[in-house]
C-alpha cells in the first residue's frame, strides 16, 4: 500500500519518480508540442516500463500507469486521504 496525502486543501497527490522524448498532443483544435519519454517507475519493489508525458503542469498517475502496476486509487475527501492499494489477482 502506497500512501499519499491532500495538498492546498483539496488536492490529492501521490508522490512518485520518472523522465524525455518527443510527441504532439491535439487540445482545442490546437496541436500542441509535449515532450514524452520511456521510463521505468517501481512500485513497492515491482519495475515496469511506462511512457510518461512531461510537462510544466503537475504530474498526474492516470488509469492505465495504475492497471499496469495492478493497483487501486482510494481517496477519501472528507478524511482527506489518498491510498494506491495492490489488487492481488
Amino acid at each position: 500500500m502506497i500512501k499519499g496525502e491532500f495538498i492546498k486543501g483539496n488536492v490529492p497527490i501521490v508522490k512518485a519518480s520518472i523522465a524525455s522524448g518527443h510527441t504532439t498532443q491535439e487540445t482545442y483544435g490546437e496541436i500542441v508540442a509535449v515532450p514524452t519519454a520511456s521510463a521505468f517507475s517501481t512500485m513497492e519493489g515491482i519495475t515496469k516500463s511506462v511512457q510518461v508525458l512531461i510537462s510544466k503542469s503537475m504530474p498526474f498517475m492516470g488509469i492505465s500507469f495504475l492497471t499496469k502496476f495492478d493497483y487501486k486509487a482510494i481517496v477519501d475527501c472528507k478524511n482527506k486521504t489518498v491510498v494506491l492499494k495492490r489488487v492481488l489477482k
